[in-house]
């Protein structure tokens, strides 16, 4: 609650100086280095930009085909626990328990004339019961083969 009051505080005054996408980041930042919150960073908990770094792509890579193994109406699947008692370091853990639990959804997608975008997502795209998003891989092996889309995988 003293994080939430704080980081509320904070928001006027980081908006007034930096009224840009991410001011609530900063402002939560602040709030949190003013209350002396320890905080850890963590790599594999979100796949966003399959170029960016300090991603969870290395554990999408290798993880294991059922992903959605263990999953309940209230539990998540056990792809996605990590065992605390597991040493644990971004360069160093091994890709496999701790799937990214988090899909961040800021990047939109063309390819060979198909597009993927947060705002096209059906509401029930992550449940286990969906399957996988579908893509025709002609037209996007036609278009990188003429040199219209970037392959980064």
């Amino acid at each position: 609650v003293a994080l939430a009051r704080a980081w509320l505080r904070a928001m006027p005054d980081v908006h007034d100086q930096y009224p840009f996408l991410l001011a609530e980041m900063y402002a939560y930042s602040m709030a949190a280095a003013n209350l002396s919150l320890p905080h850890a960073q963590v790599q594999h908990l979100m796949v966003s930009n399959v170029q960016a770094g300090g991603e969870g792509w290395p554990w999408v890579d290798g993880h294991a085909a059922d992903v959605c193994a263990g999953a309940g109406r209230a539990t998540p699947p056990s792809s996605t626990y990590f065992d605390p008692a597991t040493p644990f370091a971004n360069d160093a853990h091994p890709p496999g328990p701790a799937a990214p639990s988090v899909l961040h959804l800021c990047q939109g997608y063309r390819a060979g004339g198909q597009h993927y975008a947060k705002r096209g997502v059906p509401h029930t795209a992550f449940s286990c019961d969906a399957g996988l998003f579908k893509f025709d891989p002609e037209p996007i092996a036609e278009a990188a083969a003429a040199g219209g889309t970037q392959v980064v995988r």
